[in-house]
């Protein structure tokens, strides 16, 4: 929960002395440059504009109000919402503050099968899921990130039996089990058979104890390779999940037994018939579980575990997130929140990718192309000055999580290294060079040794100044929004705005060698946009640095 005083809030209590029912929503910040804040009340009976235009001047942050049909346009004191800003940063160390929720959050995201290292197409998903729980610990929730490991299923037990056929005398590696995974999908495909994946899904299913002890081996090689790289790019999950831990414990059996009033059957495998007619199927013909049953499993424990559970899926699992969530409701009587972000994928230039069929850019390769651009782009920025390595690696990982974040989850996108790591447009060098732009004139000032106890004068901000501090502003309106609809590119968007207003500010409003009352201000005004880039950076995962 954010704490900070909101004017929106003050406002319509003011405005339902003359609209009881009116609503917040019908305060809404101007970017357009004709006002601050519009009062909209067409959706009301107002008895008196004017009357309601004096009681809202009456409040000490109005200093003008302009009635315009059914819209009242203000003009906010700029000064007073930058003491609010500034006050909150010098006595929390953060604009908004927030108040610990107990409600326990879980965000699964990532969760693919451990069969090779994680490709650009897949890589949306743990971007917007690592960017949700950051998200949500921001707003004050106590969140846990959770990973499914699928290790039961096809895909599985095909990787480790080309292991254990064509490499058992090797050390695993994840580029040797990656060559026999691939190959014995060749094969498969070539001879139409699956029948030894088919034995040892049936032998793992029954519990097979040096089977899944042999096969999480394997698994645990691959996984630890997606756990590497994952932390390259600054994502870390707290809990990792096995799905043969509900095959052993028997909480899948038990799961199944516990439905037997609603299954149907069809020859031996069992299913549920959904509300639209589907048949969702629990068990093969060979009474071994399928993929649905062991997620309902997985769900239910977490349930155990949180109030809330987030999972991102990609959008080719939408159906499944439908099914599982009227599984949930229907039969075991869903009262937690329970929300499914889907997302569209990442291709490059070079179209689609798949793992199996080895036409895959994987994550390590987009990191090692993307810092080796961003090099080259620094060295020529610098006249032929070499780069710093470590700042091309964080303006190369912060250039791909933005890039990605950016664009509206549901939304397919093409990923292209001249868009993301373009200094000068939508991009995160951008918000980067612009954090770095406003560490200098904190540094170059010479009243800035004590800036938390600066104090404001009351003359009025010029043009770039006032959008700026109105922009800063909303930011808790920003987070609030993006954790209601669970859309942590709001945030990457913002950053961006607010960058480029700041960047407004910085070309037009001089601070060094002004008169210090001016100075101040600005100073202030530079620092609090710090602050605020800084925390969103904590939130979506850009790595700012000090010089560029």
């Amino acid at each position: 929960m954010l704490m900070y005083q909101s004017i929106n809030e003050k406002l319509a209590s003011t405005i339902r002395r003359f609209i009881p029912d009116f609503k917040e929503e019908d305060l809404s910040f101007d970017r357009t440059g004709h006002c601050d804040l519009t009062v909209r009340t067409f959706r009301y009976k107002v008895e008196n504009m004017e009357s309601l235009k004096s009681a809202v001047l009456e409040e000490s942050f109005v200093t003008n109000a302009v009635v315009k049909g059914k819209y009242l346009n203000l003009t906010i004191d700029s000064n007073y919402l930058l003491s609010l800003m500034h006050s909150s940063i010098s006595t929390t160390g953060q604009y908004p503050d927030v108040f610990q929720d107990p409600e326990r959050v879980s965000v699964e995201h990532t969760s693919i099968n451990p069969t090779g290292p994680i490709h650009v197409g897949r890589v949306r998903n743990s971007i917007i899921g690592d960017s949700i729980s950051r998200l949500l610990k921001r707003f004050g929730y106590r969140v846990t990130t959770q990973y499914f490991v699928n290790d039961s299923g096809k895909q599985m037990m095909s990787l480790y039996l080309a292991y254990d056929k064509y490499n058992s005398d090797k050390q695993p590696t994840p580029e040797l089990l990656l060559e026999g995974y691939r190959r014995i999908y060749r094969e498969m495909e070539g001879t139409g058979s699956e029948t030894e994946v088919e034995e040892m899904i049936k032998k793992y299913e029954e519990g097979d104890p040096a089977l899944i002890n042999k096969v999480r081996k394997i698994a645990g090689v691959m996984l630890d390779d997606i756990k590497g790289d994952l932390r390259t790019i600054g994502i870390k999950i707290d809990d990792f999940t096995w799905e043969s831990d509900f095959i052993v414990s028997g909480e899948v059996k038990t799961l199944i037994s516990s439905l037997s009033d609603s299954i149907k059957t069809d020859g031996e495998a069992k299913y549920l018939e959904m509300k639209d007619g589907r048949k969702v199927f629990l068990t093969r013909s060979d009474g071994s579980s399928l993929y649905l049953a062991r997620d309902i499993a997985y769900h239910m424990y977490k349930l155990s575990q949180s109030d809330w559970l987030i999972t991102v899926l990609g959008e080719d699992h939408s159906e499944h997130g439908k099914t599982l969530t009227e599984i949930l409701t229907t039969y075991f009587d869903l009262v937690k929140r329970l929300d499914f972000v889907f997302n569209a994928f990442v291709s490059l230039e070079t179209g689609s990718m798949s793992t199996r069929k080895g036409n895959a850019i994987t994550l390590k390769e987009l990191i090692e192309k993307t810092c080796e651009r961003s090099k080259e782009i620094i060295t020529e920025k610098r006249g032929g000055k070499t780069s710093n390595d470590e700042i091309a690696m964080k303006i190369a990982i912060s250039a791909i999580r933005f890039n990605i974040l950016k664009v509206s989850a549901s939304k397919a996108m093409v990923f292209r290294w001249e868009d993301a790591l373009d200094f000068n447009g939508d991009s995160a060098p951008f918000i980067m060079y612009s954090y770095v732009r406003a560490l200098n004139i904190i540094k170059k000032s010479v009243v800035s040794s004590d800036i938390e106890n600066l104090t404001l004068s009351n003359r009025e901000l010029e043009k770039e100044e006032r959008a700026l501090v109105l922009n800063m502003y909303t930011y808790p309106l920003i987070l609030s929004e993006a954790v209601k609809n669970l859309k942590p590119e709001a945030l990457a968007n913002y950053a961006f705005m607010l960058s480029k207003s700041f960047n407004d500010f910085y070309e037009k409003c001089k601070v060094i060698d002004q008169e210090q009352e001016v100075t101040i201000r600005r100073l202030i005004t530079a620092t609090v946009y710090k602050s605020i880039i800084e925390d969103i950076s904590s939130i979506i995962g850009i790595q700012l640095v000090k010089e560029m």
